[in-house]
């Protein structure tokens, strides 16, 4: 079952082309927070995130960016990659700034993305991956009631799912 949320600490609005600034280009060039992640071979500049908010855009994906509501910052991303054909979503988040990490706002964005994409977008099927050395996304699968899917052995992954019928 997927977690309840008891008090709203953050907002998800549209990531738009203004985003891209600085401070988002610093967390998509740190070399540290992106280990896990597949973009963590990819040199970022303002044409080659715009390049990747366009590709989302152009696929009818989601993009948002996270904002901690109480101040209104901009705290990291989320996005959902859908394949509404088949109806299955695939998320991934960044909780950028350092100051917002390990409080449980990046669980908050990913509870509140995936009932988004099952109640509003039809989605029956949400689904993400890390490798398995990231505990802090492993956290953030487990805690929000998602079940294990897969685990490669061979390239030290695992993937992690929910259905329309678990929440």
């Amino acid at each position: 079952m997927l977690k309840k949320i008891k008090k709203y600490q953050i907002e998800l609005t549209d990531f738009k082309k203004k985003d891209i600034n600085e401070t988002y280009l610093s967390w998509l060039n740190n070399k540290n927070l992106m280990q896990y992640s597949d973009q963590r071979f990819k040199k970022y500049d303002h044409f080659e995130a715009l390049k990747y908010l366009n590709l989302i855009k152009n696929k009818k994906s989601i993009f948002k960016k996270i904002l901690f509501k109480q101040k209104r910052k901009f705290i990291g991303t989320i996005t959902a990659h859908i394949d509404y054909k088949s109806r299955i979503a695939d998320i991934g988040i960044l909780i950028g700034d350092k100051n917002f990490r390990q409080k449980g706002l990046g669980e908050e964005a990913w509870i509140r993305m995936i009932r988004y994409l099952i109640r509003f977008k039809k989605i029956q099927k949400v689904t993400a991956g890390t490798m398995i050395k990231n505990k802090p996304m492993l956290n953030i699968f487990i805690s929000s009631g998602m079940l294990i899917g897969r685990k490669n052995k061979k390239l030290k992954t695992i993937n992690y799912f929910v259905t329309r019928n678990l929440i």
